[in-house]
C-alpha cells in the first residue's frame, strides 16, 4: 500500500476561530462602509499568519511527539 506524502488535517482551535472572526468582521465593516475592501486587505495577512502559524506549530509538535516515542 502506497502511503501519501501529505497528511492534511485541520483542527479548529481558539486562534483559528479568532482569525475567522477577524476576517468576518473586516468583511462586514467593508460592506457596511462601502470601503472597497480596504480593511479586508489589511486584515488578511494577519489572518493568514494566525492560521498558518498555528498549522505549522501543530505539525512540528506532532513530529516531535512521534520522534520521542
Amino acid at each position: 500500500m502506497k502511503q501519501s506524502f501529505f497528511n492534511f488535517k485541520i483542527e479548529l482551535t481558539w486562534s483559528k476561530l479568532m482569525a475567522l472572526l477577524i476576517l468576518t468582521d473586516a468583511t462586514v465593516i467593508d460592506l457596511v462602509n462601502k470601503s472597497n475592501g480596504q480593511l479586508f486587505m489589511y486584515a488578511l495577512p494577519f489572518v493568514v499568519a494566525l492560521i498558518g502559524g498555528k498549522q505549522i506549530n501543530d505539525a512540528v509538535k506532532e513530529i516531535k511527539t512521534k520522534l520521542t516515542q
